[in-house]
């Protein structure tokens, strides 16, 4: 990949705090001591004696306080396509919408706009909308061939 390629990809993905700190950064608290580590959750720079660990990850004094952020589920709209899409095997339209549905929150889960917590229904909802598209048409088709 060249470098204007690896720029121009680099501005889509989310910035993070830089892990590694520079030569003449200091501690948030103790301006005096060298930094070590940067928080993962606001970024400021952190000595030995500040560090802490929460689930793996570095964070300052006043970070590691707070609680943890609790766990997001899918969105909302990663269950109707899931469930759409299973509708889909009987109802054409169920099928197409789920379709569009699973696909429009897809890209949106992969531009950054919504949790990645949805990422795997969103697929599975993809998947099983392609599935039915064609169970429903043939059960449609065998439909109205049986009409009187």
């Amino acid at each position: 990949m060249s470098r204007s390629t690896a720029l121009a990809h680099s501005e889509h993905v989310p910035s993070l705090p830089n892990p590694f700190p520079g030569p003449d950064a200091r501690c948030q608290l103790h301006a005096e001591r060298p930094a070590l580590e940067v928080c993962h959750r606001c970024g400021a720079f952190v000595c030995f004696d500040c560090l802490r660990s929460v689930t793996a990850l570095v964070h300052c004094e006043a970070c590691a306080a707070r609680p943890p952020a609790p766990p997001r589920g899918p969105p909302v709209r990663v269950w109707v396509a899931l469930a759409l899409a299973w509708a889909g095997a009987i109802v054409l339209p169920c099928a197409l919408g789920g379709l569009g549905l699973a696909w429009w929150e897809l890209r949106r889960i992969e531009a950054g706009r919504v949790p990645m917590e949805g990422h795997r229904l969103a697929r599975a909802a993809l998947v099983t909308a392609l599935w039915c598209l064609p169970v429903s048409s043939c059960l449609g088709f065998f439909w109205l061939v049986r009409l009187p």
